[in-house]
């Protein structure tokens, strides 16, 4: 295993994150590349397998492109070219790392990235993302020309992260797992009753069993109450799911949204049990939300949902 070291102070092998992924030979299975405190101003993209990510100290990966800026050519970046930091190789992990896209509220920057994931068996833990809307994208197959084994796509892992947003921040149709997490919501300044916002967006296919699982998560936010949804279906079929988690005060009472398209309320795939705090989903939810039964609510956990037929162990660091 090669470890490479990077600082923005001359005192590592390299002075920038991108030069350290360019280094990795294509035949290497696994790179460390440790990062040394400080901001780094660049965008990144990870396009080799096998690359873990330690942050030693505070740091801070930035960028501020929104969707409405315009490229060299005068054209607008669009939603995915925002990205501050892309993962287009599968067996990535990060941790102690912050992915912030700086460019602001989505009311003058449009849409704005601060991770794109593009491949499989991805990790974070104890990393910090932040952004208005759009924060996170878990990915498009059939964008990304990944071809998705056996109804599994994007598989991807956060434990103990933080992830900061307004509109749709978790979007995309990977499958994804959050545990341990704080999801907070930026506040937009909407009175209550409002609508400040909506945590996810999913789009995942009707074939994949699973899109998101929420796991003894906080949703926070300083927004005013019942001002925030838990979701919205960006596609017919979106899965999210919300376990266990404490829900503050802003989470509106009937909880998911339907995108203005009522049909979507036969087809989404969402569902909650086991939270507590004053959003949770006690009274007023939107009917149209499943019930999941308490012996198939056992059988989820992270491991089942994405060990997949490769058996991705997420716990191996």
């Amino acid at each position: 295993m090669r470890e490479i070291t990077v600082s923005l102070f001359g005192k590592g092998d390299f002075a920038d994150i991108q030069s350290a992924i360019d280094s990795v030979g294509e035949d290497e299975k696994q790179t460390t590349i440790y990062i040394k405190e400080g901001v780094y101003r660049n965008r990144v993209n990870v396009n080799k397998p096998g690359i873990r990510m330690i942050g030693l100290g505070r740091v801070i990966i930035s960028y501020g492109i929104g969707a409405v800026h315009r490229d060299a050519y005068g054209k607008e970046y669009g939603t995915f070219r925002t990205e501050t930091v892309s993962i287009g190789a599968p067996d990535f992990s990060a941790e102690n790392i912050t992915f912030v896209n700086s460019a602001g509220p989505g009311s003058f920057a449009g849409q704005a990235l601060a991770l794109y994931v593009r491949a499989d068996r991805v990790k974070f833990r104890r990393c910090r993302f932040i952004g208005n809307q759009d924060t996170i994208y878990t990915g498009n197959p059939g964008e990304a020309g990944f071809q998705c084994r056996n109804g599994i796509e994007h598989r991807q892992y956060y434990e103990d992260c933080y992830i900061e947003g307004d509109v749709d921040f978790i979007f995309g149709n990977g499958t994804a797992v959050f545990k341990g997490c704080e999801i907070y919501s930026v506040d937009r300044h909407e009175k209550e009753g409002g609508n400040n916002g909506y945590i996810t967006a999913a789009s995942t296919n009707p074939e994949t069993k699973y899109g998101y699982l929420f796991l003894d998560c906080r949703l926070t936010s300083s927004a005013a109450k019942n001002t925030v949804y838990l979701g919205r279906p960006w596609r017919d079929a979106a899965n999210v799911i919300f376990a266990d988690c404490y829900m503050g005060a802003h989470i509106k009472p009937e909880g998911w949204h339907n995108w203005g398209k009522p049909e979507r309320e036969e087809t989404s795939r969402y569902s909650e049990w086991g939270s507590t705090g004053p959003g949770a989903g006690n009274t007023g939810r939107a009917a149209w939300v499943k019930q999941v039964p308490e012996e198939e609510q056992k059988a989820i956990s992270p491991e089942t949902i994405l060990r997949g037929d490769d058996g991705w162990d997420i716990n191996r660091w």
